[in-house]
């Protein structure tokens, strides 16, 4: 666990001591941060994290042998990234989260395979479930498929 005050500089000597990261869901991410207005529909948003959250891309630039897994609903910031700079680096796969429990949640696929992303959905139905850490007491074990961008979705098991 890396708390959001973390200093910037040591990641990187942190996660060269790692096989991977998951950087887990929050609140929502300040409207300003990507040129919008705070409004009445923004909650829990926590700047500090924002701004940890602004510098996955140097993070994994600067540490090319770890990998990255960023499971994100924020299509926009993650959309208006790619328009600037083209592409996410090698080792960070990042998973639009689709929003829909056992839904098609084609909107959500169809931008992800359009722009050359993964995504991520949750399922109570277990022949769609592909991410087995349920069975394991959360624990992956040796799969990395979530960190795999060829794995264009994993489906978790609803808890």
């Amino acid at each position: 666990l890396i708390p959001v005050s973390f200093p910037l500089k040591d990641i990187p000597d942190l996660l060269s001591r790692l096989d991977g990261i998951l950087l887990s869901g929050g609140g929502d991410i300040a409207p300003g941060l990507s040129g919008n207005e705070n409004d009445e529909y923004s909650s829990n948003i926590c700047v500090s994290r924002d701004t940890l959250e602004q510098k996955i891309v140097e993070i994994a630039n600067r540490c090319p042998s770890c990998k990255i897994w960023l499971p994100t609903k924020e299509n926009d910031i993650v959309l208006q990234y790619l328009k600037i700079h083209g592409a996410f680096p090698e080792n960070l796969t990042v998973r639009l989260s689709c929003v829909m429990l056992d839904g098609e949640n084609l909107a959500v696929k169809n931008l992800a395979e359009k722009n050359g992303l993964c995504v991520a959905s949750v399922s109570k139905d277990m022949g769609k479930v592909n991410c087995h850490a349920y069975k394991t007491d959360g624990k992956c074990g040796d799969c990395r498929a979530c960190w795999d961008g060829k794995v264009f979705e994993i489906v978790y098991k609803r808890h």
